[in-house]
């Protein structure tokens, strides 16, 4: 009895304590559990329950972010479009004071923390913050925003943050000429296009992006540079240079993950308080490789990095990753030390364009217009953009479309006596260190604004030391995978007789690269982008049109503008004399797009294995912008079109010399191209003169002959005014490549008057025009009185008897669509 009795007792201490212990391991697995999920780094991103007001009024008035200024009075006051504003009304709105408000609740969790900041975006003015009433500070905050502690003036519950955008001071260069009446915009029309009323309009305060508040204890990862050692399809090595901010003396673990998978690195670090610099490796089995657009897939990894103090996650980051490689060599068999450029060790022809990113936009249209000039770079067969400046509205929006879409980037980084001050550089190294970790980055440049003048006395000193001495190293520090180079300045080059002006002209000679003239025929906005432009201001559609047809004959053209009228000359020498205005627009952008696609035929027959950038503006940044190919509406002139087609992965190229036709075959694409090359000479009317077909084989990345023809052979019995020579590379069922090539001059073709028959029909998002003519059409190109349609091909020869079909994204009916299309064509100027 005695013996149970004790048993039991025994029993029940066991149990007791293996239960303590099974509570006790689940407390610490709860707790652990627990930990690991819960950040020490906590951010508060003041997105919303924004307030807007003038500082001399009491009232508030809700205010949606991104948002400016300007755009928030036009919304209190029903003001229209922003850019149409006269030039009183937009000093009184610049010239008051403007303030934003944010009501926001701050936990005690994250006042516990050992710090907080708060970050501000760009605000393009110079402004006063205050949190609960307390100035925070004052200063410029323009080309990247700022980061200031604010726990001591934080409380817990509500709290307030004030922005105040102090009177902005303009000189006579920086205001603009607006108008103020139907007359003088009339007037503006005719006296000089060039010079519609937003060309200046100045950049505008406001917020275009949230500010954020951070509150952190023990650590927090600072900045992140990660860079390819080496990249094949096997493996892609990084290196990674993590700074990380550490409040105290403390033990901590790194980890490195791709893709949320698995965790690829896992580290120890031993953090000091202060900035703790650490080098890391980690590396990618089988990686997917990134390629620009046209030669393979951008596919991006999402890299992220996460610190661990024991088991509780203490801060992490992520970044896209593209797994590439990029080389610039020099071919050491050609004489002229040709450069050849490798992406991911494969010969890439580089298809360039400059972009002039508008940085006056209202800011709650930069994401649509930042996606409508990626979409439209990549549909050009694009592959390589030159930006021009480094600090535009939402930077790392644009560098991220350009990473997605395939886009390498070339930065400039213009460099004035004015801009080699600490404050510039600042920018410039907050521009490289979001940049560096961006396949789409490819090529920084430093350029000197004033590297040409007037007098021919080259750069300013100061810019010039810094653009050889100092960027450079700032490049080396912090992104040095990523080419520079420093325009060197050729006086000669850089005169004023020069077709380009300085910066283009510089840069072809320092880098020896194809560099097509800017403006080479000033080709103005289209003749519906003025009567969009006066329809926005009330100005009758007739009224506009009875000015621009009262210049019937080429003497009045020739008054419009000194440089108009040069330029309408040249045109002249190849197309017929416009009638009117509207015809002499159309006439000046054919003749651009023709020296674009003449430009880019004879630099690809010269040249190979090569960068081949070529310096043509592709976007215009202002409405009255002259040499680009796309308006500020967003719309494609012909050029753009002859740019696209230039640039396809496969093309054929006809050179005619005394007596010969050499006719070639471009083919950019990593594979062969087998197809069968179609010759055929036909009129105007359909009629055939000579077929030829052959199977042909052009190895890829390269270029190859395909065929001679003797041209007296051709011509025997014809007249060079009526004929034309097509040719077609073509595989079963598709045309992969076409190319027309004509024996007069456009003024100089017998072309008949056209019998264009037009079927319109509605699909998703728009229209199918479907245009087919019994004769050759030349240069046909459609316009509609709608500045958002957007046609999916245009400014095309239409062959006799074939069917061709256009897309058009178009908002109105089908009425309006069939009464406002417009065709214009090289035959209907006869």
């Amino acid at each position: 009895m005695k013996g149970n009795f004790l048993d039991r007792l025994v029993y029940l201490y066991v149990m007791m304590r293996f239960q303590c212990y099974a509570y006790f391991i689940l407390i610490l697995l709860l707790s652990g559990c627990s930990t690991r999920n819960e950040a020490l780094l906590l951010q508060l991103k003041l997105t919303d329950n924004w307030e807007f007001k003038s500082s001399a009024e009491p009232r508030w008035h809700n205010a949606d972010l991104p948002g400016d200024i300007l755009s928030h009075v036009s919304k209190i006051k029903g003001f229209g479009n922003r850019w149409l504003l006269d030039g009183s009304k937009l000093r009184d709105i610049l010239n008051a004071s403007w303030e934003y408000r944010n009501i926001f609740n701050v936990s005690e969790s994250l006042l516990s923390k050992d710090s907080i900041n708060i970050s501000l975006p760009k605000l393009h003015g110079p402004a006063r913050v205050y949190i609960n009433d307390s100035l925070l500070c004052r200063k410029l905050i323009n080309e990247v925003g700022c980061d200031h502690s604010c726990k001591r003036i934080l409380k817990k519950g509500k709290n307030e943050l004030r922005i105040v955008f102090d009177p902005l001071y303009f000189t006579q260069s920086q205001d603009s000429s607006y108008f103020n009446s139907k007359e003088e915009v009339v007037s503006s029309l005719i006296r000089a296009i060039d010079k519609l009323p937003f060309k200046n309009v100045p950049d505008i305060p406001g917020l275009i992006d949230a500010p954020c508040i951070t509150a952190w204890s023990i650590a927090k990862i600072e900045d992140v540079y990660f860079y390819p050692l080496t990249v094949s399809d096997k493996s892609a090595q990084y290196n990674a240079e993590i700074n990380i901010m550490a409040s105290e003396e403390t033990e901590m673990n790194l980890e490195i993950s791709v893709d949320d998978r698995s965790i690829i690195k896992l580290y120890e670090l031993k953090l000091k308080p202060g900035i703790n610099k650490q080098i890391v490796s980690f590396s990618i089995a089988n990686p997917k490789l990134w390629w620009t657009s046209g030669l393979g897939e951008q596919y991006l990894y999402k890299a992220t990095f996460r610190l661990f103090s024991s088991r509780q996650l203490v801060h992490e980051v992520s970044f896209p990753l593209g797994a590439r490689k990029l080389e610039i060599v020099y071919d050491s068999d050609s004489i002229n030390q040709q450069l050849k450029f490798l992406l991911n060790g494969k010969p890439v022809f580089l298809k360039g364009g400059i972009v002039d990113i508008p940085h006056n936009l209202d800011p709650s249209q930069i994401e649509t217009s930042y996606q409508k000039i990626a979409d439209q770079v990549k549909a050009a067969n694009i592959n390589l953009i030159r930006l021009l400046h480094p600090d535009f509205y939402r930077a790392d929006l644009f560098y991220k479309l350009c990473s997605e879409n395939g886009i390498l980037v070339w930065q400039d980084f213009p460099v004035s006596e004015a801009s080699t001050t600490r404050r510039f550089n600042y920018a410039w190294e907050q521009s490289m260190k979001y940049l560096r970790n961006m396949p789409c980055c490819a090529v920084y440049m430093g350029r000197a604004e004033d590297a040409c003048d007037n007098s021919n006395n080259g750069p300013v000193s100061t810019a010039e030391v810094f653009i050889k001495k100092e960027l450079p190293l700032m490049i080396k520090k912090y992104d040095h995978r990523t080419f520079y180079w420093t325009m060197q300045v050729n006086k000669d080059l850089c005169s004023k007789e020069s077709v380009n002006g300085n910066i283009d002209a510089c840069m072809a000679q320092s880098l020896g690269l194809c560099s097509i003239a800017g403006e080479p025929c000033l080709s103005y906005i289209s003749s519906s982008s003025l009567l969009d432009f006066g329809r926005t201001l009330g100005i009758p559609v007739s009224e506009i049109h009875a000015k621009m047809n009262s210049l019937r004959y080429m003497d009045s053209v020739l008054s419009v503008n000194s440089v108009f009228a040069q330029n309408i000359q040249q045109i002249s020498k190849s197309y017929p004399n416009p009638g009117n205005i509207a015809s002499a627009l159309y006439e000046t952008q054919l003749y651009q797009a023709c020296q674009i696609k003449q430009y880019i035929e004879s630099y690809r027959l010269k040249n190979e294995n090569c960068i081949g950038f070529t310096n043509w503006r592709i976007y215009d940044s202002t409405p009255a912008s002259l040499g680009n190919s796309i308006d500020f509406w967003g719309r494609t002139k012909p050029a753009y079109y002859s740019l696209r087609d230039s640039y396809a992965a496969n093309t054929l190229i006809a050179q005619a010399d005394v007596d010969m036709i050499n006719i070639y075959a471009i083919n950019d694409e990593l594979k062969d191209l087998d197809a069968i090359l179609l010759c055929k000479m036909i009129d105007f009317y359909g009629n055939t003169y000579f077929v030829k077909q052959i199977p042909v084989t052009v190895m890829a990345n390269s270029k190859a002959l395909l065929l001679s023809l003797s041209k007296s052979d051709l011509l025997k019995g014809l007249s060079s005014r009526k004929i034309a020579l097509l040719l077609q590379l073509n595989q079963p069922g598709r045309t992969n490549a076409q190319n027309i090539l004509y024996f007069a001059e456009p003024k100089f073709l017998e072309l008949p008057k056209t019998n264009i028959r037009v079927d319109i029909n509605q699909v998703n998002l728009g229209y199918n025009i479907i245009l087919k003519s019994n004769v050759f059409v030349k240069s046909l190109y459609l316009e509609t009185d709608r500045p958002e349609a957007r046609f999916s091909d245009n400014n095309i020869d239409l062959l006799p008897g074939k069917r061709y079909k256009i897309f058009v994204s178009y908002q109105g009916s089908h009425d309006e669509l069939t009464k406002n299309l417009v065709i214009h064509s090289i035959n209907n100027l006869r």
